[in-house]
């Protein structure tokens, strides 16, 4: 019973609380969502309403290999078309001692609808540099 009397206290004082500071709860709340207004505009980029294209290159590593090496090529060869770049599969083959890893690259334009003709241009420059400046071989 001499719980309840202080959950109905508590309770009471929470409401009173906010009664009486209503008004600088509210301005307090409606700045922290403005702020995070504010902040989502810069952090949101508008959405393409376009289909993806999507391609896969594979690439057997080399020792010493730096996976965020090839994500500056992807980035640089392709700009803002390049959506997303991610590692999907990881394989190692025992008898020859390699590793074999396969990269998802998404392809999206804001403004336009992409060719596959483009995109296979984008790929086949990706997997040349890949080539030449990481020492690695396609698979």
């Amino acid at each position: 019973m001499f719980q309840s009397h202080i959950l109905c206290l508590h309770t009471f004082y929470i409401i009173r609380k906010y009664t009486v500071n209503h008004l600088f709860l509210s301005d307090m709340i409606w700045q922290i969502h403005l702020n995070y207004i504010l902040l989502f505009l810069f952090l949101l980029k508008p959405y393409s309403n376009h289909p993806p294209c999507i391609n896969d290159v594979s690439l057997w590593i080399p020792e010493g290999y730096q996976e965020n090496d090839f994500y500056d090529i992807v980035r640089s060869v392709g700009g803002n078309i390049v959506e997303k770049v991610e590692l999907v599969d990881v394989f190692s083959y025992q008898k020859l001692g390699k590793t074999s890893h396969c990269y998802r690259i998404t392809y999206r334009s804001p403004d336009r609808p992409l060719e596959s003709a483009e995109v296979e241009e984008l790929t086949g420059r990706i997997r040349s540099l890949a080539t030449s400046r990481l020492k690695v071989t396609l698979r």
